[in-house]
C-alpha cells in the first residue's frame, strides 16, 4: 500500500526515496520503453559496469541472463503485467527479479527492474530443512532403540509393575541425553554434563557419590544416547548397592581420549566402583544389565567393553573411536 497527500507535489519525496532506496539494499534499474538505461541504483557486485558509457543488459548481466531479462521486459511491455523468478549465481548466492511496468513523468511507461539478494532467505530454508531431515532420522533411530529396550527390558521381568519400573528409568536416560544433545543444538552432549544429569536422579543430595575425571569430549548424539544409557545401568546398581549396603558404596569414573596402536585416537571410558569392608558382594540387579553394558552399547558406538566384579569392586570400562566424539 502507498500514501501520500493529494495537495503535495510528488517530485517533492524524489530525493527522500532515493535515498531510502539506496538504504533498502533492493537493486532498482529503470529503463525507457526502447530499453534506455534512465538510473540504476544498489548493482551488486556480481554485475558491474562501466559508468562512463550507458549500459546494456548484455553488458551488465552477461549474454544468458541479458537475453533473459531483455526478452521478460518485452513481455512485460506487451502484457503489462509484472514477471518475476530466481536466479542462482555460483559463489555469489541466489536473487529474486522483479520486473514491472510504471508510467514516467510524462506518461511515458518505465520499465523498472528490481533485484533483491535472498541468499540468506534461501540458506534459512535449507537449513530447516536440514533440520527437519535430521529431526526424523534421529527420531526414527529413537523409536528404535525405546523398542528395544521394552523387549530386552520385557524379557527379564516377572511381572507388568518390575517391566514399568526398569523400563521408565531407561527412558528416563534416553530423555536426559536428548535433553543435553538438543541444548547444544544436536551436536552432541559433553561428557561431564552427561554423567551428572544421570547421577542427580538416584543420588539428588550427594552427586559426588560419582566422581569424574580426565578429560570431557563432546559425544556425538548416537554416542552421548548410549553412553547415557550405560552409565544408567551403572548407576542404578550403584544405587541398589549402596541401598543394601547403608550408604557404604561409591564410584569413579574415568575419562580420556589416547591413541591406540595404529595412532587413531579412541575415548577410553572406566568406571570403577568400590565398597566399605563388610559390604554385600556385588551383583547386577537387573539380568538386562550385563548384556546392554558388554554387547548392545559397545556395538551401537563401533566400540568395545569389559565387566569385572572382583571382590567388592565393580569394573566397567568402554572404548570407542573418537569419531564418536569431538572437544569442547
Amino acid at each position: 500500500m502507498t500514501w501520500h497527500r493529494k495537495d503535495y507535489r510528488e517530485d517533492r519525496f524524489r530525493d527522500g526515496l532515493i535515498l531510502a532506496l539506496v538504504h533498502s539494499g533492493v537493486c532498482v534499474c529503470a529503463q525507457a520503453e526502447s530499453g534506455e538505461y534512465l538510473f540504476v541504483a544498489n548493482m551488486h557486485k556480481s554485475w558491474q559496469f562501466n559508468q562512463d558509457t550507458d549500459p546494456v543488459d548484455t553488458e551488465i548481466f552477461g549474454e544468458d541472463l541479458g537475453q533473459r531479462l531483455k526478452l521478460a521486459k518485452r513481455r512485460v511491455l506487451e502484457s503489462k503485467k509484472t514477471e518475476e523468478f530466481e536466479i542462482h549465481i555460483a559463489n555469489d548466492g541466489f536473487f529474486q527479479i522483479v520486473i514491472d511496468l510504471v508510467g514516467g513523468a510524462y506518461g511515458e511507461p518505465l520499465i523498472l527492474t528490481m533485484i533483491k539478494d535472498i541468499s540468506e532467505e534461501r540458506h534459512r530454508e535449507q537449513v530447516l530443512k536440514n533440520l527437519l531431515r535430521e529431526l526424523s532420522h534421529r527420531s526414527k533411530n529413537l523409536l528404535a532403540i525405546v523398542l528395544s529396550l521394552a523387549s530386552q527390558t520385557a524379557r527379564g521381568q516377572s511381572d507388568l509393575a518390575s517391566f514399568l519400573k526398569i523400563f521408565r528409568g531407561r527412558i528416563f536416560s534416553l530423555s536426559a541425553s536428548q535433553d543435553l544433545v538438543t541444548d547444544m543444538s544436536w551436536s552432541g552432549a559433553g561428557f561431564h554434563d552427561l554423567v551428572e544429569n544421570q547421577v542427580k536422579k538416584y543420588f539428588p543430595d550427594d552427586i559426588t557419590r560419582v566422581k569424574v575425571k580426565g578429560d570431557d569430549p563432546v559425544l556425538t548424539p548416537n554416542a552421548a544416547t548410549h553412553v547415557g544409557l550405560a552409565l544408567h545401568e551403572l548407576i542404578v546398581n550403584l544405587a541398589s548397592r549402596d541401598a543394601q549396603n547403608g550408604g557404604a558404596v561409591s564410584a569413579v569414573i574415568d575419562c580420556w581420549v589416547l591413541p591406540n596402536e595404529e595412532g587413531v585416537d579412541e575415548t577410553h571410558i572406566t568406571w570403577r566402583e568400590s565398597a566399605n569392608s563388610g559390604a554385600l558382594q556385588p551383583e547386577f540387579t537387573n539380568v538386562f544389565s550385563e548384556p546392554m553394558l558388554q554387547r548392545i552399547i559397545p556395538a551401537s558406538v563401533s566400540g568395545s567393553a569389559e565387566i569385572d566384579m572382583d571382590g567388592d569392586t565393580v569394573s566397567y570400562s568402554l572404548v570407542f573411536p573418537s569419531a564418536e566424539n569431538r572437544f569442547n
